[in-house]
């Protein structure tokens, strides 16, 4: 078995960073979402977006990467709580996505376990997370990993079609 770490994203892995998320999206969200709009999704953007966020890097805000024998395999995104209705002592997960060639191999968990940490260095008790109400492979995994449904549901009306999502919490220990 490969051994996994995480490590801080840098710079340079922009064009990985872009390859996993455009990819992740095309294999976890198809018929959830349009499929022009999953074909339409470049790495090449997705890249530029990326080197702009590590440039900016925004406080209270940590993107780590996962490797397998020094190549990409996933990464994740937490900081501040973006939703008016919780306290100030819960962050969030912003993003956890793997490399579909690298799915079920631990990946995730290990991006999980190491986001945790961020989460409670960065001073945060507990975390939230929001997942498209019917991606019901990923809220499974999630549910297993502890997060409990909280519940509240939110739409974003993107170009001619509605993502529903759901929240969940963890408490961080």
């Amino acid at each position: 078995m490969a051994t996994i770490t995480t490590r801080t994203a840098q710079l340079s892995d922009c064009e990985e960073l872009a390859r996993i998320h455009v990819q992740t999206w095309q294999c976890a969200y198809r018929g959830q979402m349009p499929d022009s709009v999953l074909d339409s999704l470049s790495v090449e953007k997705r890249k530029t977006r990326w080197q702009k966020i590590l440039t900016k890097a925004e406080k209270g805000v940590s993107t780590l990467v996962a490797e397998i024998d020094g190549q990409l395999a996933g990464f994740s995104t937490v900081g501040y709580c973006r939703d008016e209705d919780m306290v100030y002592s819960t962050g969030e997960l912003w993003s956890l996505y793997v490399d579909p060639a690298q799915m079920n191999k631990g990946v995730g968990a290990v991006l999980m376990s190491a986001a945790f940490a961020d989460l409670k260095n960065l001073g945060y008790s507990s975390a939230t997370l929001w997942v498209l109400i019917s991606n019901k492979k990923t809220r499974r995994w999630y549910e297993k990993r502890g997060w409990v449904l909280e519940g509240d549901t939110k739409d974003d009306d993107k170009d001619g079609f509605t993502l529903r999502e759901i929240r969940y919490t963890h408490a961080l220990e």
